[in-house]
Order: structure tokens, then sequence, then C-alpha cells
């Protein structure tokens, strides 16, 4: 980029901003990539390059649905919808298709996804490029409805792709991709402080579950004056309604109005896109007393979660 920045290349470093955001988005940095293809649409838009824009507009949809900020996603998809018509590139609209599908699987809008795949593969039919390929799933109907993927292949700035058909069985979601599962929320917890057993409700923003809710239960056990550990399960409610499963168990620390813990928590499954899904993140956790009546406890909560998905 660099190189093309002295050249004074804008259109050269435009394309060198895009094809880095692939790559930081392979090594899980979505925050980079976003940022990396913000700058290639800026530059296509100096040199007014309207194919260039669209890829860059639909590539942000995508990175931004991987965030979980599908109101984002919804809207740079439709940017890239308005803009590459004008290209008369049927290639760099399908892109902008695939980009409006990936938003609509992402959110579980199974029929609306179907819808708008065709679309990109209608238009990849122009094309016939010898090395383009991609792949069509479609998985029984009451599960994820999505179509799996239109593969693209860049070479040269140039991208096709055309359809092969999988069985319903191929590539289950533990394969997916890993992608960064950091995020914030708060809740309310209430302990029974006779036999140690807990409940909690929280609500939250955890990309790529998008704005979510979820419940806690579990046992906890004081292992000193002011120390404690808990073990349960968690299940945590997507913005679409896909569930995603977690084994938790955490220690902290106490006093008489406050509470600490460190949490390591283990992906075991879900429904939806998350069928299969693998993981661990952790979360730093603090509690404050806010009643007792009898023997609950009732603290609100507020947690920060770092790790990693793959679905």
């Amino acid at each position: 980029m660099d190189h093309f920045r002295r050249a004074g290349d804008l259109s050269g470093g435009a394309w060198a901003h895009l094809f880095a955001s692939g790559a930081y988005t392979m090594r899980g940095d979505l925050a980079e990539a976003v940022a990396q293809s913000e700058q290639a649409l800026t530059l296509f838009r100096r040199t007014g390059d309207q194919a260039g824009q669209g890829w860059a507009l639909a590539t942000l949809g995508i990175r931004h649905a991987h965030l979980g900020d599908y109101e984002r996603a919804r809207g740079y998809a439709g940017q890239a919808l308005e803009v590459t018509p004008e290209t008369g590139d049927p290639t760099v609209l399908a892109m902008a298709w695939h980009a409006r599908a990936f938003v609509h699987s992402q959110l579980g809008e199974q029929r609306e996804a179907i819808s708008c795949y065709r679309q990109a593969l209608d238009l990849v039919g122009e094309r016939k490029h010898p090395m383009a390929r991609g792949v069509l799933v479609i998985m029984p109907r009451r599960r994820i409805i999505i179509l799996a993927s239109v593969v693209l292949v860049l070479i040269a700035g140039v991208v096709a792709f055309v359809v092969t058909a999988l069985s319903p069985s191929a590539a289950p979601a533990a394969h997916g991709a890993v992608r960064p599962l950091n995020g914030t929320g708060t809740g309310t917890a209430t302990l029974n402080l006779a036999t140690g057993a807990e409940t909690a409700d929280f609500s939250g923003h955890l990309p790529p579950l998008g704005a979510e809710t979820g419940y806690d239960q579990g046992t906890l056990t004081l292992t000193g004056a002011s120390t404690f550990t808990y073990t349960g399960t968690r299940t945590v409610l997507a913005a679409n309604g896909d569930k995603l499963f977690s084994a938790i168990s955490g220690k902290g620390t106490f006093t008489r109005t406050t509470a600490k813990a460190t949490e390591t928590d283990t992906i075991t499954g879900g429904t939806g896109r998350f069928a299969g899904a693998s993981g661990t993140y952790t979360d730093t956790i603090s509690f404050v007393v806010v009643s007792v009546t009898g023997s609950i406890q009732t603290s609100h909560v507020t947690a920060v979660t770092h790790g990693q998905i793959r679905y």
C-alpha cells in the first residue's frame, strides 16, 4: 500500500486495502478488516470507480454482519445494490446480492437469503469464468435453510463464481469460520445463600450474535471467608432467535455488598446457525448486591466478554 501511495496510484491503493481487508478477516481481526474496507471505499469514491465502490460496500456489509451490527450491514449491502447496476458488470452486482444474502442468513431470514443468493447465482451464469467456484447448500426445512456460501475467487482484481450442489450433510457448523466473541452485558443474579443455587438473566451486545438475551443456572460453593467458585450452564438467545449453549465455571471474591469473578466458558453447541458451534470465552464480572430477602440475595451484574466462536 505504501508503494501505491508513493506512486500516487489511488486505484491500486484502493484494491490493496480491499485485499488487506480479506487478509485481516482470515486472521480474525474484523475491526481492522472494516477499517481497510473503509479506506478502500474512500479511495474508490475519489477515483469514481463504481465497480470498486460496489465491492467495498458489499465487503463492509459482510464484515459488519460478522460483527453483529446488522443495521449497518443492511445499509452497506443496500448501497452496494444501488451502485453496482450502473457498472454493467454482472460479477460486481452478484457480489452485492451475495452481501445482502449473507446478512439475511446471519439473521436467520432463510427465504430472503435464498432469494438473494439466487439473484447472485443467476448473474454468475452470465460470466462463466473458468476459475470461478461456489457452493449451494440447502438444509432440511425447520433447520437452517441457509445457502451456505458463494465462494469468491479474486485474481488480478477479477472475481467470478458458479454453483456446485452439495448434500445437506456437508460442511457441518463446527467446521465454520472462527469469529471473535467480544462484548458487554448487564443483568440480575439471584443467589440462595442457604443452598448455593444461582440464576441470572442478562442482556447485551455480543457480536456475531448481535443484541442478545440469556440466562444462567448454576451452583456456588464457598471456598474461604471471602472466596467462592461456581459451575453451571448458560443459554444465550441471539437477535434472530438462534440459541447458543455454554458450560460455565468461575471463581471470585466477595464482600458484604460486592463481588468480582473471572469466568471461563466452553461453547457446547446451539440451535440454528449455532448447531455444532464450538469455542471458549472468558467473562470478567462485577456484582453489586441490591437486596437480601430471607435467604435470597439479588445483585446487579455487569460483564465484559472476550473469546472466540467457530460455526
